[in-house]
């Protein structure tokens, strides 16, 4: 799952950053399709993806909300505060 979002990731930033008359269009088209395959779920695996590990994600306004709602849905309050501490160290 954390494949698909990092692709897609890729492919938002490729049009964001080309030269092309039909960029706007793509980007919209873009728009139109994250929105409809997109889940949280799809965060979350990107989050937990130990390639990203090093990075900020926490910091991130729309991927780790989206991670705590999976991980609260998951476990529960007490163990998903316990996961998202031993996950942060």
């Amino acid at each position: 799952m954390h494949l698909v979002l990092e692709h897609a990731i890729g492919v938002c930033k490729h049009y964001c950053l080309t030269q092309s008359p039909y960029n706007q269009k793509l980007k919209e088209q873009w728009d139109v399709d994250w929105k409809y395959m997109h889940s949280p779920m799809h965060s979350a695996a990107y989050i937990m993806n130990p390639a990203n590990r090093g990075s900020i994600l926490q910091q991130d306004p729309k991927l780790w909300p989206e991670f705590m709602s999976i991980v609260l849905k998951q476990l529960g309050a007490d163990n998903g505060s316990l996961a998202i501490e031993q996950y942060t160290m």
